[in-house]
């Protein structure tokens, strides 16, 4: 008759480590993918495709569960697991390479991460999580309510959104700032991957309509100022009341703005856009459509990161209000 022996206090606290660990982990994914799916995610046309790219942003956390569940149930397996990827990691990162060619910063990143994965291991390869239903539990059900509560008021906000479906140009008045705005064009392209010197060029050469951009320098258009852009934010149709510091830097809204025209355009991948005031030589400010701000790298240029142009209140082109 076989008798299962219990295992010991070092190893259960072992396992139990193992799983907060990487329970911490998983929330934090699922944290970040909740929210991230709805900020700058959901802009595609189809209603199934913005459902299909929410569950892409989940799948960091959906590893860490599955690794998570696989070492609680089988823990030499959930070790080699483990092991395998740290590897894995060890050789993408090209640690060794760093190392010889004196990146020491990125080499330090490589050490960390394959340390922790080495510590993960020696955890699942001695531990054990008991009783292992109670562990299965929380893996599982911590980080799905995670997603499910920082993911309700992000999926709120995208759902109520405004869309009229003009994207021509428009005038925006409000808050003390009345300015013309780009239409879809040169001067407000719908992808981005856009340079802060590249903006202020499109901006001096378009033409007064915002149509197209002309060999000779026009000077009609140039790009909005943090304390433009913030006072001009919208939500629901109306100006989201935003102010701004020019000494501190501080800004406020009395409503979240989102992600809406007149001033945005719910169906590009767009979410942030270039502002004309500068950090330093190398960095310029950049805003999100939420209203908040983030210097970057003037040479910086994602898919996210594009412009909208702007020009005085005084064109034939500007339209109504």
């Amino acid at each position: 008759m076989t008798t299962t022996v219990p295992p010991t206090r070092v190893r259960l606290v072992a396992g139990w480590v193992a799983v907060a660990v990487n329970l911490t982990t998983a929330a934090f994914w699922a944290f970040w993918g909740s929210i991230e799916a709805f900020h700058e995610g959901w802009w595609h046309g189809s209603w199934l495709t913005n459902v299909l790219w929410s569950f892409a942003y989940l799948v960091p956390a959906a590893i860490f569960v599955a690794l998570g569940l696989i070492g609680i149930c089988f823990p030499r397996i959930g070790a080699a697991v483990i092991l395998a990827f740290t590897v894995w990691f060890w050789w993408w990162w090209g640690v060794p390479g760093k190392l010889a060619s004196g990146d020491l910063a990125h080499a330090t990143v490589g050490l960390a991460m394959s340390g922790a994965g080495g510590f993960m291991m020696l955890l699942w390869w001695f531990g054990r999580a008991e009783p292992r239903k109670w562990a299965m539990r929380a893996t599982a059900g911590v980080p799905l309510l995670v997603a499910i509560v920082c993911g309700a008021r992000p999926a709120y906000l995208v759902l109520t959104r405004m869309d009229d479906g003009d994207l021509g140009v428009r005038t925006i008045e409000g808050n003390g700032v009345t300015l013309v705005w780009a239409p879809a064009g040169p001067g407000w392209p719908q992808r981005g991957g856009v340079k802060w010197e590249d903006a202020r060029y499109t901006a001096e050469h378009l033409s007064e309509d915002g149509t197209r951009l002309l060999d000779e320098p026009q000077r009609i258009w140039r790009l909005p100022t943090r304390d433009e852009a913030v006072r001009s934010m919208v939500r629901r149709g109306g100006n989201a009341g935003g102010t701004f510091d020019p000494t501190s830097g501080e800004f406020a809204y009395a409503r979240q703005p989102n992600k809406e025209t007149p001033l945005w355009n719910p169906r590009s991948e767009v979410i942030y856009w270039w502002t004309a005031d500068e950090l330093d030589a190398g960095q310029a400010w950049s805003i999100a459509y939420n209203g908040s701000m983030l210097p970057r790298r003037k040479e910086h240029y994602p898919g996210t990161l594009g412009l909208r142009l702007v020009k005085a209140p005084d064109s034939p082109t500007a339209s109504p209000p």
